[in-house]
């Protein structure tokens, strides 16, 4: 018998969008499954939908707990869990009916304690970017995989395209060091510790995870927190990968990218101004990190040539329309 696949569901406020997204991992051709549904505190119809889906399919495990935040409703569903691999959907997604088959498939021929692929991300308009769908397998050792974590280059930071052996989903319920109160950008962290744990991963990249940019979604809200938990999160990494200079040299730069992107780009004036500060402070780390001359001329321009570093910034994010690639009208 094939071995067990648990897939966990953090859901809060989603009653028009819950009920596809169970159908989808219904009309999995991986057919040993069951799916946790962990609704966080729903104020709307989304507990009453669940459990009608229960009725109609017993793989469907529905848990009803007050809101705490989606770190914390999937930590609830990994407790219970019974599969030997573990998997993650968001409540507002869609998957196509062979990813999971291809991905336990892919776990089993290769040994893998990781095996994860690409995604789509489809836009209220119709139109769908693909990330990135070369057909490539690549396998990666413990310090590859984090590379390619960490460095974002085509891994995908999300928990939501990959499944993990449970083993490792047990070691990261015990550790101590996560973070819990962080809202964005904490796949990359919990990642971060899965992939640890990993000797083994491997990376098919097609694209079956469908993500699905609304409104209301996570990619399109403005809030401190959207530019404070990344500089927490990457704070974490640099001080738990300080004795690994390749690594820490990845995210270091990520770290720099990102005050970059807050001292010039945050609606916020004091998180602005505390990005400019801790990037003055960064100055003297530059050459011992290899940062490149891209990323310290920005921060200089950020720091001492702002009107200038604005003007080219405007210029380049038009021409490229990057500005508003996720505005959701």
């Amino acid at each position: 018998m094939k071995e067990l696949l648990s897939i966990i569901i953090p859901v809060y406020n989603l009653e028009k969008y819950i009920g596809r997204c169970l159908d989808s991992l219904l009309d999995q051709t991986y057919e040993n499954i069951e799916i946790i549904a962990v609704d966080d505190g729903s104020t709307d119809n989304t507990s009453n939908i669940i459990d009608e889906y229960i009725k109609k399919d017993n793989r469907i495990i529905a848990v009803h707990k007050k809101n705490a935040g989606v770190s914390l409703a999937r930590l609830t569903g990994m407790k219970i869990a019974k599969g030997e691999y573990i998997g993650f959907v968001d409540g507002d997604d869609v998957v196509e009916n062979d990813m999971f088959e291809i991905l336990m498939s892919n776990a089993k021929k290769y040994g893998a304690d990781i095996s994860h692929c690409g995604y789509v991300m489809d836009f209220p308009d119709g139109h769908s970017d693909y990330y990135y769908n070369t057909g490539k397998i690549i396998m990666q050792d413990n310090e590859m995989g984090l590379k390619d974590l960490l460095s974002g280059q085509f891994v995908e930071p999300s928990l939501v395209n990959k499944i993990y052996k449970k083993q490792i989903i047990d070691k990261f319920i015990e550790n101590k060091n996560m973070n819990y109160s962080i809202k964005n950008m904490e796949d990359l962290l919990v990642n971060f510790y899965l992939f640890k744990e990993s000797e083994k991963s491997i990376y098919e990249d097609l694209c079956k995870y469908h993500y699905t940019l609304r409104k209301s979604s996570a990619a399109t809200k403005l809030s401190k927190n959207k530019f404070e938990d990344p500089i927490k999160v990457l704070e974490i990494l640099l001080s738990e990968t300080k004795d690994c200079y390749e690594i820490y040299q990845i995210i270091y730069k990520r770290y720099i990218a990102v005050l970059i992107s807050n001292a010039s780009l945050s609606s916020f004036k004091d998180i602005k101004k505390n990005a400019k500060i801790a990037l003055k402070k960064e100055f003297k780390n530059f050459k011992k990190n290899n940062i490149g001359r891209k990323l310290e001329y920005m921060s200089i321009g950020v720091i001492y040539l702002y009107p200038l570093y604005y003007l080219v910034r405007t210029i380049y994010n038009y021409i490229t329309g990057i500005n508003k690639k996720y505005k959701v009208w």
